[in-house]
């Protein structure tokens, strides 16, 4: 049944730009995800491709840009691109130029991508029920030197900075219970920031923990993320 909806949508959103806006979407749902590399891809020029990624992002709401988080957006030359809209990246990653249905652990790779999305976005309306007010949000990726002259590659889910603290947040996707080493490994990657501010840990877990939250170590199991939802929807 949703062999053709993509196109279908997709062909209603666009109208007579269907299939350059159509190839650069598949382009990213096929991972190239790099400005340059669609342009090369599609045989087009910069300039041009970015006047469609730019209605993409601020008309169609489809696709979203992400930098480093700390960089400046405009003159960052690290900017990937993902699709934003759900249905859409389901369909592109699991239906279309598909001969059978998506496995499982397929599945859950795509399901672990958006869980970091909605992770966020929960996180920055917790924190504003707090009366913490959100600067700014973004994942981060860059090398953090583990030993001295020794760097590893590392990445952040999402980091989140109010006038107070800075959180460096994880968001575990898997069938097994998230461990201390998995934080340690979060406070690894958290070395590569310098900053004044208050640094807290958080983690977002789909199967629970094998250890106990810190005072500067926020957990998030399925149980409270439902209750602190419960709690942000509760009339004021």
């Amino acid at each position: 049944p949703l062999r053709e909806e993509g196109q279908n949508v997709l062909r209603q959103e666009f109208g007579a730009s269907y299939k350059k806006y159509f190839s650069i979407i598949e382009a990213i749902g096929a991972g190239v995800v790099n400005g340059s590399e669609i342009a090369d891809r599609l045989g087009m020029s910069q300039t041009t491709l970015s006047k469609y990624l730019i209605a993409l992002q601020r008309d169609f709401q489809l696709v979203e840009r992400s930098v480093p988080f700390g960089q400046n957006p405009q003159r960052s030359k690290k900017g990937l691109y993902s699709i934003k809209d759900n249905a859409v990246a389901f369909w592109f990653a699991h239906v279309y130029g598909k001969l059978e249905p998506p496995r499982e652990d397929k599945i859950n790779e795509f399901v672990s991508k958006r869980f970091e999305i909605f992770c966020k976005d929960f996180f920055v309306e917790y924190l504003k029920s707090k009366s913490e007010s959100v600067i700014r949000t973004g994942s981060w990726w860059g090398q953090v030197e583990v030993k001295p002259n020794e760097f590893e590659d590392k990445e952040i889910d999402f980091i989140a900075e109010t006038q107070e603290s800075l959180y460096f947040a994880e968001c575990k996707w898997t069938n097994k219970k998230t461990s201390s080493a998995d934080l340690n490994n979060l406070k690894k990657s958290s070395a590569a920031f310098q900053t004044k501010k208050l640094v807290k840990q958080v983690i977002f877990s789909k199967s629970g923990f094998d250890f106990t939250e810190t005072k500067n170590t926020m957990l998030f199991s399925p149980e409270r993320l439902e209750m602190e939802i419960m709690k942000l929807r509760e009339p004021i």
